[in-house]
């Protein structure tokens, strides 16, 4: 039993997430594992993990022919946690012909996310539950939602305006927090917002292309999907956090029209340049009601990143005037 208690402090002190993710009622389970957690804890080059994956895989039973997707790298696969039968979404990476750049990406994802976590800015975000690195692979165990993307909630209900609004005023909510603590996601689309069935709110899933700002930081890497991309970001040109607010512009908009600002059935070229070079003037944005959404979309629809709505004001305008 001692060595159980053992095991929980430590995953608990090295890593500061509020639950306990492994424990043992067999004494001989238990020292053998204990024995594969002490080399993780103690070894640098696996400092991300929680457990080995050998304990992933006797806590959970991961269905590797179940491809629930594709993330910025690696593949989600469908499990199930057996000793409390709870579905669990697990992204599965190989590190056999990854390069240092994609390895650095995963890095930075597990820093973002035990950033939130431990600050408890978790609200809105995939929770992760367990982390597993060995020479060939990396698990990533999470929550498993199952309510579909934002694109297919939207499809699949009648959502009244009011409801609409609030979807909208819970992803700044959720923006918001990690910007808070200097976090950019710099990938928000409609395909990395998924719903829980039980809750219906939205949740925000894959940060691989995540980036932590110190303050005044910028950095001038092209990253993100063309149809949600501010057009700093699209012209290579330095930019931070406020490249979200542009991309949950695109996505208010949706929300509120069922329609996208831009694309509407342009080439890719024509795209670029629509969104490089147009303006809120010229979107039809009197299809978004009431005039508080309305002002707030198209303040995040400004081309220049600085005379943009922080995620915070935009919250406080929707909780104000809108009376939510």
């Amino acid at each position: 039993m001692r060595i159980v208690q053992q095991t929980q402090i430590i995953i608990k002190r090295k890593f500061g997430f509020s639950e306990v993710l492994l424990t043992f009622r067999d004494f001989d389970q238990a020292h053998q594992l204990k024995k594969l957690l002490d080399q993780v804890v103690h070894s640098k080059k696996a400092g991300y993990c929680l457990s080995e994956v050998e304990a992933i895989n006797q806590r959970y039973a991961i269905d590797y022919s179940n491809n629930l997707g594709q993330g910025s790298y690696g593949t989600v696969l469908r499990g199930v946690d057996k000793k409390t039968g709870q579905l669990v979404a697990v992204k599965h990476v190989s590190k056999v012909g990854v390069n240092k750049d994609t390895m650095s990406q995963l890095k930075q994802e597990l820093e973002t996310l035990r950033v939130i976590h431990q600050q408890g800015k978790n609200q809105g975000v995939v929770q992760v539950l367990d982390i597993a690195e060995c020479k060939e692979n990396i698990l990533i165990v999470m929550e498993f939602l199952d309510g579909g993307t934002l694109q297919q909630w939207l499809k699949g209900h009648k959502i009244a305006k009011g409801d609409r609004i609030k979807i909208f005023l819970y992803l700044c909510e959720t923006i918001a927090s990690f910007h808070e603590l200097g976090i950019a996601h710099r990938d928000l689309k409609m395909e990395n917002i998924i719903f829980e069935e039980k809750t219906k709110l939205p949740k925000i899933i894959d940060f691989g292309l995540s980036k932590i700002f110190l303050q005044g930081q910028t950095v001038s890497a092209t990253v993100g999907t063309l149809e949600f991309m501010a057009p700093e970001v699209l012209k290579g040109e330095f930019h931070n956090h406020l490249c979200d607010i542009w991309s949950i512009g695109v996505i208010g908009y949706i929300i509120m029209t069922g329609r996208h600002p831009f694309n509407l059935g342009l080439s890719e070229t024509e795209l670029m340049h629509s969104i490089a070079h147009g303006h809120p003037s010229q979107l039809d944005l009197q299809l978004i009601e009431p005039q508080q959404v309305r002002s707030v979309i198209t303040s995040m629809l400004t081309k220049e990143p600085s005379k943009r709505i922080s995620a915070k004001e935009a919250v406080k305008i929707l909780h104000n005037q809108c009376g939510l």
